[in-house]
């Protein structure tokens, strides 16, 4: 999923896909200068090391169903970490995530023409 941004406009739905897009729909919606627009992306749905808490919730859950009661629960190998890493690589190359967060940056418009872009 691509940035979105955003005029502070009362919308719900981020459609913009770039910073003049926002600024027009702002002021479709009624928006006066000066405008802020802000820019949005895709939050991370994994992190870094996601894959290996992944690994030991299915280990667990498999060694409550299967493993013998009185042995300790299955420690990974290398080769499933391995593979965990790559399914939840590849899931966060396809999985497409709806969920934004600000990016930081805000341009704030006097006009259509004339902006000054800082952090937030």
């Amino acid at each position: 999923m691509e940035n979105k941004f955003y005029g502070d406009n009362g919308q719900e739905i981020l459609t913009a896909t770039d910073w003049e897009e926002a600024l027009e729909e702002a002021l479709e919606n009624g928006a006066e200068y000066p405008i802020r627009i802000y820019e949005y992306k895709p939050k991370e749905i994994f992190g870094k090391n996601y894959y290996k808490n992944f690994l030991e919730n299915f280990l667990e859950d498999l060694d409550q169903e299967y493993a013998d009661p009185d042995a300790d629960f299955t420690k990974p190998t290398e080769k499933m970490l391995e593979a965990a890493k790559c399914f939840i690589d590849i899931m966060r190359e396809e999985y497409i995530n709806f969920w934004l967060e600000k990016t930081g940056v805000v341009r704030e418009y006097q006009d259509k023409n004339n902006y000054i872009e800082m952090k937030e």
